[in-house]
């Protein structure tokens, strides 16, 4: 019963903080500048893409600058193949079970790529957010150039 006792306040004890608040500021602050320009301009639809934009606060602090530019240049490469695979299914409007196979298959395959090139957060986070997230959200429409 002792080592549970343990366990239990190791889990809700709050150790003493390390400069941990510039990283919360950074990160805050990459959430609420963007998110609030958005909602000035009437853009409120795009703010997913602000939330994401601020793990780049989170993820990226400990790496050299020229290491961080290179994972953001691959990220980058990463998220765009994530959302040509979604505008492209969301165009062929493929069944709920092809969904569900191509993103299992695409996930275990950014998971690879994403622990290859050693992008953080591990794993395959960055294909599956955008590809399901954002890339799923907007109806296609006359405005973006693809026939209704």
């Amino acid at each position: 019963m002792r080592p549970v006792l343990l366990y239990v306040r190791a889990l809700v004890s709050v150790p003493p903080a390390v400069n941990d608040h510039w990283p919360a500021l950074r990160v805050g602050l990459g959430v609420t500048v963007p998110v609030l320009v958005l909602l000035i301009f009437g853009h409120p639809e795009l703010t997913i893409y602000a939330v994401f934009g601020a793990f780049t606060g989170k993820y990226g602090r400990g790496e050299a600058h020229q290491l961080r530019l290179v994972h953001q240049a691959q990220s980058g490469a990463v998220l765009l193949t994530g959302v040509t695979v979604g505008v492209a299914l969301s165009i062929t409007h493929i069944q709920a079970w092809g969904l569900v196979s191509i993103e299992a298959f695409l996930a275990g395959l950014g998971s690879l790529v994403a622990d290859k090139i050693k992008l953080r957060p591990a794993g395959p986070f960055f294909g599956i957010f955008l590809r399901w997230g954002p890339a799923r959200r907007f109806p296609r429409s006359s405005h973006c150039g693809l026939p209704r």
